[in-house]
């Protein structure tokens, strides 16, 4: 018997398996898809998203919620890449959004990491 957890994991992997069987299916006939407005040519690059964002820093780029939302599992690795960034603006980001977790994860960090936290007073 399956508990709730393994029922929803099994119900996201179908859907998922769906999807990507309809993505597969839409490139074997390109002559199904319509062009839209918003194509961009082979040649360009896409634009870094916080361009896309004019420029304001939103938390969905540094972190993305888990299962039970966000845990030291997620703001641990977004912490270590913020630091090696050395971005202040998202350290504060992360801090003002989750702070009990942002202050809970400091302690698992590297002391150097820690300093840098602390020297920029976040």
């Amino acid at each position: 018997m399956m508990d709730d957890f393994e029922q929803e994991d099994l119900q996201e992997q179908e859907a998922a398996n769906t999807t990507i069987e309809e993505e597969k299916a839409e490139q074997d006939n390109p002559e199904s898809q319509e062009p839209s407005e918003n194509t961009v040519s082979d040649d360009t690059t896409e634009a870094p998203v916080m361009a896309e964002n004019n420029g304001e820093l939103k938390i969905e780029d540094i972190i993305e919620p888990g299962r039970y939302g966000v845990s030291n599992s997620q703001m641990i690795p977004a912490l270590k890449k913020a630091i090696t960034e050395q971005s202040i603006e998202k350290l504060a980001l992360l801090k003002k959004t989750y702070f009990y977790t942002f202050d809970k994860s400091i302690r698992y960090l590297k002391k150097a990491e820690r300093e840098f936290i602390e020297k920029n007073s976040i």
